[in-house]
C-alpha cells in the first residue's frame, strides 16, 4: 500500500477499496474524463446557446435601459470554451472555467430561470452518460464480484456536480461516516443589474479539484 493511500485513509477515515479507487481516478482518469466531459457538454451548451439566441426575447424595457447605460452592452445568449475566472460564495478563490454560457439580464428573471434549467439538465446528462460510459474509473468491484459506483451525479441549491461519495458505517456509533469530494461542478455566477461590463448571469463548468 502506497503512502499516499495510508494518509488518505487515516485522514479521512475511509474504506480501503474506496480510498484506492479515489486515487485510481486522480492518477489515471480524470484528465481523460475532463476531455470527453467538455467534448460532450459543450456542444450540448452550444447548440443550446444558439438555438436560444435565436428565439428568446428581451424585455423591452430592459433592453432599453441596459443600452442607455451602455450602447455595447452584451444582449444575448453566448456560448465560450475560453477560460476565465469566476467566484461565487461556493469556493473561496476564483476558479477557471472549462467552458460557460453567458445570458444577459435584458431577459427577465422568470426567462432567465427557465434557460438555466435548459444548460443544467443538459449537463446533468452529460454527467451521467461520462460515469456510465466510463464505469471501470468510477466504480469498484465488491468481494462478491458486483460492480459498484463510488462515483455519483448530485443536484444541490442551483448547483450540479460530480462527486465521489464513499459512506462506512461507524461500528461503534451505528452512524453513518461520508467522505464526499467534488470533482466537475456546474454554477452560476450572478450579474449585476446596475453594472455596464457584468450584466449578465453565467453558467459554467469548472474542474473543482484545482
Amino acid at each position: 500500500m502506497s503512502l499516499n493511500l495510508k494518509n488518505f485513509i487515516l485522514s479521512e477515515e475511509i474504506k480501503a477499496s474506496h480510498a484506492a479507487k479515489f486515487l485510481d481516478y486522480q492518477d489515471n482518469h480524470h484528465d481523460e474524463i475532463q476531455e470527453e466531459l467538455i467534448e460532450e457538454l459543450s456542444k450540448e451548451w452550444k447548440k443550446l446557446a444558439e438555438k436560444f439566441n435565436r428565439i428568446s426575447k428581451p424585455d423591452d424595457k430592459r433592453l432599453e435601459d441596459s443600452l442607455l447605460k451602455n450602447p455595447n452592452a452584451f444582449t444575448g445568449i453566448e456560448f465560450s470554451n475560453d477560460e476565465d475566472l469566476v467566484g461565487n460564495d461556493r469556493f473561496i478563490k476564483p476558479k477557471s472555467t472549462l467552458m460557460s454560457v453567458k445570458i444577459s439580464l435584458v431577459f427577465t428573471s422568470t426567462e432567465r430561470h427557465l434557460l438555466f434549467k435548459h444548460f443544467f439538465d443538459a449537463a446533468s446528462k452529460v454527467f451521467e452518460k461520462v460515469i456510465k460510459d466510463n464505469e471501470k474509473a468510477f466504480s469498484i468491484t465488491t468481494p462478491s464480484g458486483n460492480i459498484k459506483p463510488v462515483f455519483q451525479v448530485t443536484k444541490h441549491d442551483g448547483s450540479i456536480k460530480l462527486q465521489f461519495k464513499s459512506t462506512e458505517k461507524d461500528k461503534e456509533t451505528g452512524k453513518n461516516h461520508e467522505v464526499v469530494k467534488t470533482i466537475f461542478m456546474v454554477d452560476i455566477e450572478r450579474g449585476k443589474e446596475k453594472s455596464k461590463t457584468k450584466f449578465f448571469d453565467r453558467i459554467f463548468l469548472i474542474d473543482y479539484t484545482k
